[in-house]
């Protein structure tokens, strides 16, 4: 870089033309560099005037004798004059100067144009000739893009406008900061003395956006413009009269998920728009063109519906989302709902600005507006994080909303006579509803979903929200034109790697289909075996019935999901110990029975105890609450005193017996009981310590007492004695009843560790939907709580589990694994143990082959065992199915992309000729390509 900065060899002779400097005026002679030209070379101002007359905004550099350095000059600086419309020379109707040539002088205007590497004042003739366009346009036939339409002052090159309108795409960079780069890049140092020309700037943008829009979409820019003409459809999904099939009509049921429409809306609170002055006579130039609504036809819709919520809500019977909460939204605009199909395009029409929360009238206006295209389908597979409650009314409302009067002032909306509907909800957002809603609304089980995760939208927002720090701040017409840009880059992006898409997706799906359908013929052949041909037939006569019932919402009362265990199902410590109760009752051993539910109960007072010992540690110092804790205390202490006389009869005997035989063996210090278990053995996730309170106020002496009363409960179970006790034949009974046992605690901490988990995950998503420092700090409140409640859950289990392994639960056990805080997310379909992203994983082997069912005794072991098995069936039954539906329906999209291109192809084809027999010979040529 320094060999860029060094002199030239020789000043008084120009290396490349050989001229003699000695001739030119003092400040020419020297030589000049171009600081923008790849190998550019020192030359003369003639050589390098010539050599940029098509380059005229370079920035030059010029050697300086005197300061012996480079300094930045321009090619005005020069002498250079751009003249327009005759190939760079002067228009020969410009008046005479004195000497009887053309003078430009007289007509020359000084132009400030922003180009690629900064900003330069350069003088500009127009030609005059009677024939000549007007200004502007003279300007644009020389790349230059004029700031205004009547006699421009500042003009941007074309690659200029190229270059930002990229940026602002891809990096969602703004004006401002694009300004100050080329203010910069003119000037390094004294940038702020350079002219601004924000203003400018952004009119220009905003103009060659629309019209390079219009351009790519084959339509003149004009006001006006026909609803969702510059809008870009998905190729792959099926749209009447483009891409289907001509007797799409008439395919079988069994295949109408090939030419269903997948469609998922969502909303987006970061795309607000702020409170503050702005032009009254703004309007988008996309109007209704675009991916927004009809401007037009939203306000007489909200004009009927009324703009604010209700005062009456719709009855919720889910969760309480954050986007069914009408309430503390900021802003003009609090955000907008998207309509995207299932390949992540934004259909035309389908966006709408919101001015509360996702309210359903806003949202029912976006889809019927986006779907009109798709009237003529079969049926429509419809995703939106809180279905559940969006399509109990949904028919009613559009009804209700849309009636004929209405449906005659909109232009944009022609009619709401809709196809079939499936309504499902999205597997990232279904984790945070209710088990009801899981089971009816779930995309792993509805018939036509194919694999579908119903999560286009947030994709989508991942990628441009960060452009909502621009769109915030524009006028409300601005802010719809940005956005319309952004909608139709990213539709394009994604039209231009279709194919590549579908390449990819279709190996996968038919590999998926071939190794699943083989692994059920698997499993179904174990099930025939082991529970007869007819209870498979019963299973699937229930798959059938449910998938019929299911998409029918009227149905949904009284449906019961067969893909979910019963609640009754799962084994509890109650039913172990019942279990344990019968198996020694029928064997006529009273004492193993009395063994097995003292241990029960012994393992039921440590954890009520540790629940108390809680509580204790929270006492307050009122009476009432001395009283309330007293009273439990006392219940705890006369349930341990009944407890206490079976544990002499049925357990001191056998550990009495343990510690006769053991005694003077070399044991440790703490013998006979077992060294203190660690704070880190019982949970991998727990806290540190907690300091010790001061024991000389009277409180903390009244919570020491009760604490005293406490430790007279303790009742010592096997688990609590050194290894050489425990391991004693004469405990081997009592081990093996509390490992059961405390197995059964175990599946119950572990269920309320679930349950937890779903709603701190519902919180953290109703959080994210509401702002406003009074509203966040109390949601900030409860997600503190619940994370806490969550932490104490998984703590007692880990308890649970340390205990476990003590009593010879291997470390490395499947079902009880240590629960650290990486686990601790939210399942996010029905089953708990299924997580997002199993569509395509392969099953396990051991799955293949349940003949140990066969071999369980009857009773709550086997019809868990059949349960599971039923339950297993069901879910890869619908998984071969959803797989089989992806294939098929991949296979058509590859039809419709193909379709869709060549009549994309023709249509543009047609255009080219229709231009060129009109004479425009450029726009023909632009149709072409």
């Amino acid at each position: 870089m320094d060999d860029r900065e060094a002199p030239p060899s020789m000043v008084n002779e120009c290396p490349v033309c050989r001229a003699d400097m000695s001739s030119e005026e003092p400040r020419f002679r020297t030589l000049f560099q171009c600081q923008d030209c790849p190998m550019s070379v020192t030359q003369c101002r003639a050589c390098i005037l010539r050599d940029h007359i098509s380059r005229p905004f370079d920035r030059i550099r010029r050697w300086s004798p005197e300061d012996e350095c480079w300094e930045k000059v321009s090619t005005a600086d020069l002498g250079h004059v751009v003249y327009l419309g005759h190939g760079g020379t002067c228009c020969p109707k410009i008046p005479n100067g004195p000497d009887g040539t053309p003078d430009p002088q007289t007509r020359l205007r000084i132009i400030t144009v922003l180009h690629e590497h900064g900003l330069v004042e350069m003088p500009f003739v127009f030609c005059r000739c009677a024939t000549a366009v007007v200004e502007p346009g003279q300007l644009l036939a020389a790349g230059l893009w004029p700031a205004t339409w009547d006699q421009p002052e500042t003009a941007t090159t074309l690659t200029t406008l190229e270059t930002f309108y990229n940026l602002s795409m891809q990096a969602q960079l703004n004006i401002h900061d694009y300004i100050e780069h080329l203010k910069r890049m003119t000037d390094g140092v004294l940038s702020a003395q350079v002219k601004d020309r924000y203003r400018e700037l952004n009119h220009s943008v905003r103009q060659y956006s629309f019209v390079r829009l219009c351009r790519r979409q084959g339509v003149t820019a004009s006001r006006g413009l026909e609803p969702r003409s510059l809008g870009v459809e998905c190729p792959a999904c099926p749209r009447p009269q483009v891409n289907t099939r001509q007797s799409f009509w008439e395919r079988a049921k069994e295949y109408l998920h090939v030419d269903a429409l997948r469609v998922t809306f969502d909303g987006n609170f970061h795309f607000n728009l702020k409170w503050k002055k702005m032009d009254s006579n703004d309007f988008p130039l996309t109007k209704g063109a675009g991916y927004f609504v009809h401007q037009d036809d939203i306000a007489k819709f909200l004009k009927k519906v009324g703009k604010k919520p209700p005062k009456q809500k719709e009855t919720s019977t889910c969760s309480n989302f954050g986007a069914m909460d009408y309430g503390k939204y900021k802003g003009q605009v609090s955000g907008i709902v998207a309509v995207m199909c299932r390949h992540g395009f934004t259909l035309p029409g389908g966006v709408v600005d919101l001015h509360f929360g996702e309210r359903f009238a806003y949202v029912d206006f976006a889809v019927v507006s986006a779907l009109q295209p798709y009237l003529p389908l079969r049926l429509w597979l419809m995703i939106y994080d809180i279905m559940c409650q969006y399509i109990i009314r949904f028919r009613i409302r559009i009804d209700e909303e849309f009636t004929p009067e209405m449906l005659k002032d909109l232009e944009s909306i022609t009619s709401t006579e809709f196809p079939d509907i499936i309504a499902g909800v999205g597997k990232y957002h279904l984790s945070m509803h209710t088990q009801g809603c899981r089971e009816k609304f779930s995309m792993h089980h509805l018939p036509c979903a194919c694999v579908d995760d119903g999560e286009t939208c947030e994709r989508l927002w991942g990628v441009i929200s960060a452009m909502a720090r621009r769109t915030k701040e524009m006028s409300p017409g601005h802010r719809h034109d940005v956005l319309n840009d952004l909608f139709y880059d990213q539709n394009v992006r994604k039209l231009h790697t279709m194919v590549t898409t579908l390449n990819k997706k279709l190996p996968k799906a038919e590999e998926h289909v071939e190794e699943l359908s083989e692994y059920l013929k698997t499993l179904e052949k174990s099930i025939v075996a082991e529970c007869g041909q007819n209870t498979l037939d019963e299973w699937k006569a229930t798959e059938a019935a449910w998938r019929k019932r299911v998409v029918h919402i009227s149905e949904h009362a009284d449906l019961i999901s067969p893909y979910e265990m019963p609640k009754e199902a799962g084994l509890t410590s109650k039913q172990i110990q019942a279990q344990l109760a019968e198996e020694t009752a029928t064997s006529g051993d009273h004492q193993s029975a009395g063994l097995a539910g003292l241990i029960h109960d012994c393992i039921d007072l440590e954890g009520q105890r540790a629940t108390l010992e809680a509580k204790i540690n929270t006492f307050s110092g009122k009476e009432a609450h001395r009283s309330a804790l007293s009273a439990e205390i006392d219940d705890l202490v006369a349930r341990a005193k009944d407890a206490q006389e079976r544990y002499e009869l049925y357990l001191q005997p056998a550990i009495m017996l343990a510690l006769r035989e053991v005694e003077g063996k070399n044991v440790s210090p703490s013998f006979p009981r077992r060294p203190p278990m660690t704070q880190t053995q019982a949970s991998p996730n727990a806290p540190p310590p907690a300091t010790k309170r001061k024991r000389n106020s009277p409180v903390a002496e009244v919570r020491a007492s009760m604490l005293a009363q406490l430790e007279q409960t303790v009742l010592r179970l096997p688990s609590d004695f050194d290894d050489l006790v425990l391991r004693h034949s004469a405990m081997a009974q009592a081990v093996k009843y509390e490992r059961q046992l405390r197995e059964g605690f175990a599946r119950d901490a572990l269920d309320a560790v679930r349950v937890h988990i779903t709603t701190h995950a519902t919180l953290e998503d109703r959080r994210k939907q509401v702002s406003g420092t009074t509203a966040t700090t109390g949601m900030d409140k409860r997600l503190d709580k619940k994370k806490q409640v969550m932490d104490e859950a998984a703590q007692r289990y880990n308890t649970i589990r340390a205990i476990l392994l003590v009593l010879g639960l291997p470390a490395d056990d499947k079902e009880f694994q240590p629960l650290r805080r990486s686990d601790m997310k939210a399942f996010v379909i029905i089953s708990e143990e299924q997580l997002l992203g199993d569509s395509s994983r392969r099953p396990s082997w051991i799955w293949g082959d349940f003949s140990f069912i066969g071999k369980a005794e009857q009773g709550d072991i086997k019809k868990f065992m059949l349960e599971s098995l039923r339950v297993h069936w069901f879910r890869y039954s619908a998984l071969v199915t959803r797989w089989t539906e992806e294939l098929e329906t991949e296979l058509e999209e590859m039809f419709h992309t193909t379709k869709s291109y060549k009549r994309d192809m023709e249509l543009w084809q047609k255009r080219a000729e229709e231009r060129k027999a009109g004479g425009m010979l450029g726009s023909a040529a632009y149709a072409r390509r």
